[in-house]
């Protein structure tokens, strides 16, 4: 069952970049106290352990992603030392920093409550030029999921 779990979540991380994966600024006005973008960080501080922060992500994505439908939705913390990459572009022993981030993978239920194949889904915060984009989310979207970004920061 990890290893299916995991196989959803490489599926948002190796969509097709700038096509279904997009990257996102997060405007000025959805970073402020009660919005997802403070919601987000505080389930990743927490490394998924504050529960209440959870159930509200959960909720928000069953009412605006996913109404009606039975799906589900996996969400996965990690941790990513970012090598060193020296002058000669080669890479070297250590980090340059530790990217933390949340990815979250959306998408019906088949058969005998079996996820399918991700539909909707986000990396919080972005990977950009080898290091933590904080103002920047990758959302993932399909044809079935399109205005994601609209959803989710209404």
């Amino acid at each position: 069952e990890k290893t299916k779990n995991l196989e959803l979540a490489k599926a948002v991380l190796q969509a097709e970049t700038n096509k279904q994966l997009k990257d996102y600024r997060i405007p000025e006005t959805g970073r402020k106290p009660g919005s997802i973008w403070q919601l987000l960080d505080g389930i990743k501080e927490s490394g998924l352990q504050n529960d209440a922060f959870l159930d509200l992500l959960y909720e928000m994505i069953g009412e605006r992603v996913a109404p009606g439908k039975e799906s589900y939705c996996f969400l996965f913390h990690g941790m990513y030392d970012v090598p060193v990459k020296g002058t000669d572009k080669e890479w070297q022993e250590g980090s340059e920093e530790v990217y933390n981030y949340l990815l979250c993978a959306v998408g019906p239920l088949e058969g005998e409550y079996e996820p399918g194949l991700p539909e909707a889904g986000f990396l919080y915060p972005a990977f950009r030029q080898r290091s933590t984009a904080c103002n920047y989310i990758n959302l993932y979207e399909t044809a079935a999921y399109q205005n994601l970004w609209n959803l989710l920061w209404k």
